[in-house]
């Protein structure tokens, strides 16, 4: 570990068909309940940080594997409910981690947690 740095626990979000670069700003709404599961994890954490994983294949990841391994900080700047287990959220992706995946903690289904130096 470097001077100055250091280790944080985020929940892992997956998410489908996306592009994922530092500094941009993204909204995406989510639904699964892995994914709303996240996001509730952040809210109750009271830290905006979350990992965001893209999955290999559309549907629904069982396992780590079923995501890359390759991941993006991002800061979750606002929440919406929007209907009923529908979350509307915008994203500001901070940094990418290379292997963050693959270093997952498994939690309580059906949340992943990571656990990354910054």
């Amino acid at each position: 570990m470097t001077h100055g740095s250091h280790e944080h626990v985020y929940p892992v979000l997956p998410l489908q068909h996306a592009v994922l670069f530092p500094h941009i700003v993204m909204p995406f709404a989510v639904d699964r309940p892995q994914s709303v599961a996240a996001i509730e994890a952040v809210q109750t954490l009271k830290d905006t940080h979350v990992i965001v994983a893209v999955q290999r294949h559309p549907e629904p990841p069982h396992e780590l594997d079923d995501l890359y391994p390759t991941a993006t900080l991002a800061v979750v700047t606002r929440v919406v409910q929007r209907q009923e287990n529908v979350l509307q959220m915008e994203f500001v992706f901070v940094d990418c981690f290379r292997d963050v995946v693959h270093a997952a903690i498994p939690a309580l289904e059906p949340t992943y947690f990571t656990e990354i130096t910054v």
